[in-house]
């Protein structure tokens, strides 16, 4: 029964994931633990995840090809990019087992050489080496043989190079994946130096890939920390950036789960509020609140009688929602529909109260018929005059960030109050400091517009038409 084609990818990725981080891992064990048996062991290791990862390419190519011809694993030539990367740990780990052995015992003969060496090796290397015997002369070229296979400095600075120009840029903007990110690049440039080709002839274009890796914030921060100077940055400033910003990133991380968990509680708690609301509000919705029957108020027939101003006034005496007639506050409304005539924020029964009741700004005083009956006020004709409106405000591009209504202004007001005259504003004391009201300098003389009216008087025409037939 052939392995299932997804677990044989995700096996993969395991693997990959295994076999780039076998040094870094390896290092994780102090310094007083790396012993040439740890080596040893960590070789034999990673020989093993490579082997197996090649024995379960070959599954993948033998009974998936369909499923794998389209998949990322193949169209990103998964296979090449960690055998390049398996290489590369390979070289690491040999160097460190030659190291350690040369510096236990330099007494050894070629022969115990070639022969702990041989013992030491498995899979491709040990096929490389394997006829081979083992004799004084072989121990040289058996090291060249491997040093030549592995330590190929074209295929290491592929490996590398392909190693950093797949590095996926920075997801968001964390401690874990600047850290990705930042030992990435140091490991690369480390084991270019280690091999003779440092970047320090192509710093430039170096430094400019890996910023193009940072998130926006970092880069932004790294814009700023080089705007001082017109040379370009080099690689040691990049890094000691990187170093900074990664510890400014973990500082700030450690107070984050706490700040995440408060937010979890907050979330689980209005939730719950929210849910005892919504039941609260469905209950108390089962009932019309004018009739006292069990419809909802839209549905009243008493209700539906009534005028929109009358529907108005029991909305609010009722102290029901504006925009879905619920009983809670229409700052608390959940609904998402709005007035279907004007969009507004009330419901479409309400809307001709609403729309006679939305402007309180007026551009001129009016005063009845009655009040200038009562009081005897005396008048003074006047003809139409072409106005601006009060408020150019309104027709600016300005952000409004806060607005009161009329139901704050009330509770805002403080004693104070200046009177400059007929012509000046008023000036009002307030919490926010003092507001101004009122007319503003001399009023402008007022220009008289001429308006001529014409109206035709068809019985007129009729009778001068009669009275000339007559007459002829």
């Amino acid at each position: 029964m052939s392995q299932d084609f997804d677990t044989l990818i995700r096996s993969q990725t395991k693997l990959q994931g295994r076999i780039i981080r076998a040094h870094d891992n390896f290092k994780k064990m102090g310094a007083a633990n790396i012993t040439q048996g740890a080596i040893e062991a960590r070789l034999q290791n990673l020989e093993a995840n490579w082997n197996k990862f090649e024995g379960q390419h070959d599954i993948l190519q033998n009974k998936h090809a369909a499923a794998l011809r389209n998949h990322e694993y193949n169209t990103k030539d998964l296979i090449e990019t960690v055998e390049e990367q398996y290489i590369q740990q390979r070289a690491i780990f040999l160097d460190l087992l030659l190291e350690m052995r040369s510096n236990a015992d330099n007494t050894l003969t070629n022969v115990e050489r070639l022969h702990y060496l041989k013992t030491s090796l498995k899979g491709e290397a040990e096929k490389l080496v394997r006829n081979f015997t083992i004799t004084g002369d072989n121990f040289e070229r058996v090291w060249s043989a491997l040093t030549e296979h592995y330590e190929n400095k074209r295929l290491l600075v592929k490996s590398y190079c392909s190693a950093f120009t797949s590095l996926p840029r920075m997801k968001s903007e964390t401690a874990s994946e600047l850290k990705r990110l930042f030992h990435s690049i140091t490991g690369m440039v480390g084991a270019l130096d280690s091999i003779g080709r440092p970047i320090l002839n192509c710093s430039d274009m170096f430094v400019h890939m890996a910023v193009e890796l940072l998130d926006s914030r970092s880069s932004y921060e790294w814009e700023t920390a080089v705007s001082g100077s017109a040379e370009p940055p080099s690689y040691e400033i990049l890094k000691h950036f990187l170093d900074r910003r990664l510890y400014t990133l973990e500082a700030l991380s450690t107070a984050r789960p706490d700040t995440e968990a408060i937010k979890s509680t907050g979330k689980s708690v209005n939730a719950t509020a929210q849910s005892a609301r919504a039941q609260s509000t469905r209950k108390q919705n089962s009932r019309c609140p004018l009739c006292q029957q069990d419809h909802y108020i839209l549905h009243c027939s008493e209700y539906q009688q009534k005028q929109p101003r009358q529907r108005l006034e029991v909305v609010s005496t009722k102290d029901l929602c504006l925009n879905c007639l619920g009983q809670h506050l229409v700052t608390e409304c959940q609904s998402k529909k709005s007035c279907m005539t004007c969009k507004e924020r009330h419901h479409t029964t309400l809307h001709e109260a609403c729309s006679t009741t939305g402007d309180t700004s007026a551009l001129s005083s009016h005063v009845s018929n009655k009040v200038y009956e009562t009081v005897q006020l005396s008048r003074c004709r006047d003809v139409a005059t072409d106005q601006d409106c009060h408020s150019n405000v309104l027709f600016s591009n300005c952000l409004v960030e806060f607005l009161l209504g009329a139901d704050t202004y009330a509770a805002i007001l403080r004693p104070g109050l200046c009177n400059g005259g007929p012509l000046a504003p008023l000036a009002q004391q307030t919490t926010l400091g003092w507001i101004l009201s009122g007319i503003a300098g001399s009023r402008k003389p007022q220009e008289a517009i001429s308006s001529n009216q014409c109206a035709i008087d068809d019985q007129l025409t009729v009778l001068v038409r009669q009275f000339w037939e007559q007459e002829d």
